[in-house]
């Protein structure tokens, strides 16, 4: 009769190795993993839609209209310090207090349609377009279409 005999030893090692070498593939396995995550989401913030901005060209934008608001702010508070309101003259006149008014010497402004007409002196009509370029008396009419 002979006996089989087995070195536990041997086996033990064997399952040690197998053990390690499982250890070292799900390493490997998760290694790959986080480097396809990490590359697919780098790819993600650097390729853009051509109809989405990226983030640096929406910050040069943002920066370019920063620079131009601040440019129209400088020009704001130039004219605000050049301004004098003291020149102003906000006081009505008598002759502003007066609603009454001389019709046979007021300028007459007549709309029709898709045109005007002046009868007196103190405006203009260019097409539809009536400008009135002086103090006065005005009448004006009508309807005009446009």
């Amino acid at each position: 009769m002979t006996r089989k005999t087995t070195d536990s030893r041997c086996e033990e090692g064997s399952s040690r190795t197998d053990f390690v070498g499982m250890l070292r593939g799900a390493g490997l396995l998760l290694a790959g993993c986080g480097a396809a995550v990490l590359l697919f989401s780098v790819a993600g913030c650097s390729a853009t839609d051509a109809g989405e901005p990226s983030i640096a060209s929406t910050a040069e934008v943002l920066e370019e209209n920063a620079s131009e608001k601040s440019v129209e702010y400088a020009i704001f508070e130039e004219v605000a310090a050049a301004f004098d309101a003291s020149a102003l003259n906000l006081e009505y006149s008598k002759r502003d207090m007066d609603a009454s008014f001389d019709e046979s010497s007021a300028t007459k402004i007549t709309l029709s349609g898709d045109s005007a007409s002046v009868s007196g002196s103190g405006a203009v009509v260019e097409g539809s377009t009536v400008t009135i370029s002086t103090a006065g008396t005005y009448i004006v009419s009508g309807n005009l279409t446009d």
